[in-house]
């Protein structure tokens, strides 16, 4: 089995936008209250958060801008099962400079005290709503009217979601991410590693020609791709995983999904129709599919539920894709398909975690 170690780490920022001082935080806790300095580590959940910087990325290196971090808030809760009341909220912004590398955020927060820290990426992600020349907010909240002192509102936080409404739409802007993490502080100062996932799966088609004869493509789609997920990760369960060099990453093995979520075949013709050469590949390399986590179950292949169809000469072929019990965020799917004199072959890599061959059903 073959597996994959992708390193981002993540820097957030020398430009605070945000928060509030040390005076304000006494006035809110009570002249009497202990500060301490939280010491915030942040990185993707595929990273080790060693001190040194790894030489390779996962999935790839960002192939531009919107693959960055290009905003950071970080919101912190104080005793969220009791008082739940707004600590910090601040904003890091990196739009000018978006980047890749590792930072430490000090913050001064009241000691003794549980704390739920929320950390939201690239907020103001927009996409565009096929028939309407607008662009919308791919999470519709405006989060910087979340005021120190007045309590959480968890519910509606927990319940914000992203939804995809048309069978061509994808996330075509900047990248959204997220996640909530909880933390005892002491009397003392603190320093804590926490990590994001990214809230999108990314699909890479390779298809290539070995038939010996120019041919085709008039299709390729891939069935049962959820319409809607929550921003916030839900009760996903993270197991630490190491690969052959010894590096450590985070995999989610179990999540939840809305209950209303529809699902849908995401049509990708568009960027595969064509001709395609002998010995020629075409490939959305260059032109990412940013789709919706998932977990949807298939009556006639319930292990692995998502299909793929592939038009060839107008003639449809479709086979399983295999490893794919459900689609967490934060994975990236490459499908390399090979298109042979009398098969095809198609290797399924799912990164960071195995490389298979699929035995297709399909053929010429």
């Amino acid at each position: 089995m073959k597996k994959y170690a992708h390193i981002i780490i993540v820097w957030f920022a020398l430009l605070f936008c945000g928060g509030c001082s040390h005076d304000a935080v006494l006035e809110m806790s009570g002249s009497e209250a202990m500060l301490v300095n939280l010491n915030i580590s942040v990185a993707l959940s595929d990273i080790s958060q060693a001190g040194t910087r790894a030489n390779d990325t996962y999935p790839t290196p960002p192939i531009n801008d919107n693959e960055k971090i290009q905003s950071l808030r970080i919101i912190v809760v104080r005793n969220p099962d009791t008082d739940n009341i707004v600590e910090q909220n601040r904003i890091y912004n990196l739009q000018s400079e978006p980047s890749t590398d590792y930072y430490i955020e000090k913050m001064k927060v009241v000691s003794n005290e549980k704390k739920r820290i929320y950390l939201l990426v690239n907020e103001g992600a927009e996409m565009t709503t096929s028939g309407f020349p607008a662009k919308r907010k791919l999470v519709n909240y405006d989060f910087s009217k979340i005021q120190l002192g007045s309590p959480f509102p968890t519910g509606v936080i927990s319940d914000l979601s992203i939804q995809l409404n048309d069978n061509t739409e994808k996330i075509d802007g900047l990248l959204p991410m997220s996640e909530c993490h909880t933390i005892d502080v002491k009397n003392e100062d603190y320093e804590c590693k926490l990590f994001v996932t990214r809230v999108t799966t990314k699909f890479t088609f390779n298809v290539t020609n070995k038939s010996g004869q120019p041919l085709n493509i008039t299709q390729l789609s891939i069935d049962k791709m959820a319409q809607k997920e929550y921003f916030l990760p839900r009760n996903a369960i993270y197991t630490e995983k190491e690969t052959e060099d010894g590096k450590t990453y985070k995999d989610i093995t179990s999540f939840d999904v809305p209950t209303n979520t529809g699902y849908y075949t995401y049509d990708a013709s568009a960027l595969f129709k064509g001709q395609l050469p002998i010995g020629g590949t075409k490939t959305n390399d260059d032109r990412p599919i940013y789709l919706l986590e998932g977990k949807h179950k298939d009556d006639k292949n319930r292990d692995n539920p998502y299909l793929l169809t592939l038009g060839i000469n107008g003639t449809e072929l479709k086979s399983y894709l295999p490893n794919l019990p459900h689609l967490p965020r934060n994975t990236h799917v490459v499908v390399n398909v090979t298109i042979n004199e009398q098969d095809i072959d198609c290797v399924v890599d799912v990164r960071p975690y195995t490389e298979i061959e699929l035995e297709p059903d399909f053929g010429l």
